[in-house]
């Protein structure tokens, strides 16, 4: 009988709590992003870890990561025989972005978030500009509350900010940040960044 009674409460309760869903990670490499008219390119190369596992163990442990190559970028415009470099830095993310925008007419890059964690640290968005100096390095708590990013939606290493895919306006950063209305009532909105000095 007492059974019968707590069921139904245990599957409430489980119902009600938030979950963190698993989510995988394949190992970086090297991604090509171009510009909107294709006149330029923006070439990403990871750090170099040696295993994810390894990269991985280390992290959860708190133990000092190995020197390693840092995640490099490269800049690139469309010639009339191939791909000229612009500029080529070390990124300030620690292993590499996930993704990136190049403005058409190849003055900024941005980039977001970091391999294996999405809308975690400090490089959450990355604006760099003429020979690849840094303009803007944010994290997520630097666009909206606590309070709202606790209600995103969480996997195992990441949360889920971007509503959609964001884009370059002129000298403008535009951002959707994804709804959170179940927890909050709060609609997706979009956040507008310049790109001249953030």
């Amino acid at each position: 009988v007492l059974m019968r009674f707590l069921l139904p409460l245990l599957l409430v309760f489980l119902i009600g709590v938030t979950p963190l869903l698993a989510d995988s990670w394949p190992p970086p490499r090297i991604e090509t992003t171009y510009s909107a008219n294709q006149a330029f390119r923006f070439v990403t190369e990871p750090r170099d870890i040696k295993s994810p596992l390894a990269y991985f163990e280390a992290k959860a442990a708190g133990m000092d990561l190995p020197r390693a190559v840092p995640a490099r970028g490269r800049l690139q415009r469309q010639t009339g025989t191939g791909w000229e470099t612009v500029w080529a830095i070390d990124l300030a993310n620690e292993v590499a972005p996930v993704t990136a925008l190049v403005s058409d007419d190849g003055k900024r890059v941005v980039t977001f978030d970091n391999w294996h964690s999405i809308g975690i640290g400090h490089n959450v968005i990355v604006i760099y500009g003429n020979e690849g100096k840094l303009i803007l390095s944010l994290s997520l708590d630097q666009l909206i509350p606590a309070y709202f990013i606790d209600a995103l939606p969480r996997s195992v290493s990441s949360l889920t900010w971007q509503a959609t895919e964001p884009r370059i306006e002129g000298d403008t950063l535009e951002l959707a940040i994804r709804d959170v209305e179940r927890e909050l009532k709060i609609p997706a909105f979009r956040i507008h960044i310049s790109l001249n000095d953030g």
